[in-house]
């Protein structure tokens, strides 16, 4: 209530005036929640009854004029630096207008809110009322504030004045107006004036720090992707096989991680093709069948030309024994040699082709167990003789055999033939010379098959005979070593005819040596006398001596008397020798 007493001379009075307005705000605040703010190219909108930010999609990739989204380029995305400026522009602005809605729905609220002033007037005579001139106004608060579309208030006169009476009344009505306009503008100016541009500061500091969240957080919360598709030249796609999807969304969320939290597809559209006609890819490994340190040959057909294919070997066992990556020609044809690594198990080697998309195509050949080679006796002299076997072979296949002594000379080579079911035999003499220690054997084939042996060569055993020189009834001291221990010997005696004079068994003793006699017989050829020793396994050691005819003297005369010259001839003794 106003206090509106107001005097009035010639005994006339006004008041207290009561003053009643009705403004309920709740209408405005809600109005202003519920009214959404757009800026002004339409990208974005602001409701902050529900606290959205809405964005029209279309308008920002495609301009203000944009009612849709199609015809966008396959795999465009939505948050772009760009784009999340013209966001954070967008939310500037739509808030921009946050102020002047706020006046503007205030002014309507205040030209809506009612109020009304009654004045009590009274006349007095002599002390006593004598007429009731009391009188109201009644309008809007804006109308009292004189606000911009209000209506001036309404006065209310009473039902009958004097005319003398009418000017005192209308110059209290007067006042009345004046001091409640002056007290009303005093309470709401504030409301009024000062509203917009508090609003304006508080949307500035908003749209500040919305900022860093939407150019630092939100790409990394979510990324939008619009016409998510694979895209291909569409010169590859002559033959392509399998399935393409394309979606109107691609939502992924938390994309930046190394696992992204979940990818959700929204309008997907699949085409397949049908395969049913297209030959599937083919691999094939040759010979069928194989044998460690032999190659196999890879021929894969039936892809897309340019694709990488992983292969890999995987023995009988389930070991994976080889792998290796090749590329398709223009053809779709990839080839690839792989070597049978020493040990492979006896069975079916696997061989796969994988592409990039799970395809397959696969062969086996059959892993053969290695040849083999060995060699006997296990110990065999200098110049004895190796026999050599071996099996496991391909048939009917030539194999180089191979000979090389302890100290890395060669000391022989054959070629041999395999036979119907893969076995050969060779067999070698050892040259003079052979290096005492190992001798090793190796068999090679076709394709690097091969296969190694050894045996041992032991160094000749030694022979001695003496003297150099006998004759017929002579004795002969022979001497052996370097043989094996407890081992027996025959010892041979052959003249120079070539005639088998004598043999006689030893045994060697602990050492490995023996040591024997020989008389020559009456008759014996003369020139070399070949003496051998052998042990039956192939072990020999030889000397020789020179059989001589006995010295013969000649005396001249065979009879004389004494005084008579003898002359005494001798020959067959040894040259320059004391007689």
């Amino acid at each position: 209530m106003l206090d509106l007493t107001v005097p009035i001379v010639g005994g006339i009075s006004a008041g207290p005036g009561t003053v009643t307005a009705a403004l309920d705000l709740q209408p405005t605040v809600d109005a202003i929640l519920a009214t959404p703010l757009t800026s002004s190219d339409g990208i974005v909108t602001v409701d902050l009854d529900d606290g959205l930010i809405l964005v029209n999609v279309a308008k920002l990739l495609k301009g203000p004029d944009a009612t849709d989204l199609n015809g966008l380029s396959p795999n465009t995305q939505v948050l772009t630096a760009a784009t999340i400026d013209q966001i954070g522009a967008g939310i500037a602005d739509a808030l921009g207008g946050l102020g002047e809605t706020a006046g503007e729905l205030i002014d309507a609220a205040l030209n809506t809110a009612t109020l009304t002033l009654d004045v009590p007037v009274t006349v007095t005579l002599l002390g006593q009322p004598a007429v009731d001139l009391s009188s109201g106004v009644s309008g809007s608060l804006g109308g009292f504030l004189g606000l911009e579309g209000s209506t001036a208030p309404t006065v209310t006169p009473p039902p009958a004045i004097p005319v003398q009476l009418a000017d005192p009344l209308q110059t209290v009505l007067n006042d009345a107006l004046a001091g409640l306009g002056g007290a009303l503008s005093g309470v709401l100016e504030p409301v009024t004036t000062g509203l917009e541009g508090t609003v304006n500061t508080l949307v500035g500091t908003l749209t500040t720090a919305i900022d860093p969240l939407l150019t630092t957080v939100l790409p990394n919360i979510a990324q939008l992707t619009i016409n998510q598709q694979t895209t291909a030249d569409p010169d590859e796609l002559e033959n392509t096989t399998g399935s393409a999807t394309v979606r109107a969304l691609d939502i992924t969320l938390l994309p930046t991680l190394a696992e992204p939290l979940a990818r959700v597809g929204l309008a997907s559209s699949t085409v397949r093709v049908d395969t049913a006609a297209e030959p599937a890819p083919t691999l094939t490994g040759a010979p069928d069948e194989v044998r460690p340190g032999q190659t196999v040959d890879v021929t894969t057909e039936g892809w897309e030309p340019d694709t990488e294919l992983d292969l890999t070997y995987v023995d009988a066992d389930g070991n994976e024994i080889g792998t290796s990556t090749v590329t398709t020609n223009g053809e779709g044809v990839a080839t690839d040699t792989f070597t049978v690594p020493d040990g492979t198990p006896v069975g079916d080697l696997t061989i796969t082709a994988t592409a990039e998309d799970g395809t397959t195509a696969s062969d086996t050949v059959t892993v053969l167990a290695p040849p083999t080679l060995a060699a006997s006796p296990a110990s065999v002299p200098q110049e004895g003789t190796v026999n050599v076997t071996g099996e496991g072979w391909p048939a009917d296949t030539e194999v180089t055999v191979t000979y090389t002594d302890a100290e890395g000379n060669p000391v022989g080579e054959n070629t041999v033939t395999t036979s119907g079911d893969g076995t050969l035999t060779d067999t070698l003499t050892l040259p003079p010379g052979t290096a005492p220690g190992t001798l090793t054997i190796v068999a090679t084939g076709p394709d690097g098959l091969d296969a190694t042996t050894t045996t041992q060569v032991e160094a000749a055993p030694v022979l001695t005979a003496a003297p150099g020189e006998v004759s017929a009834g002579d004795t002969v001291a022979v001497s052996s070593a370097g043989w094996p221990v407890n081992t027996p010997l025959t010892v041979t005696f052959t003249d120079a005819d070539g005639n088998e004079i004598g043999t006689q068994p030893v045994t060697t003793d602990a050492n490995g040596t023996f040591s024997t006699t020989f008389e020559v017989p009456a008759g014996t050829a003369l020139g070399t006398l070949d003496i051998t020793a052998a042990d039956g396994a192939g072990r020999t050691a030889s000397a020789e001596v020179e059989v001589v005819a006995d010295p013969v003297i000649t005396v001249t005369p065979p009879v004389a008397a004494p005084g008579d010259t003898i002359t005494t001839d001798g020959s067959g003794y040894p040259p320059n020798t004391d007689v």
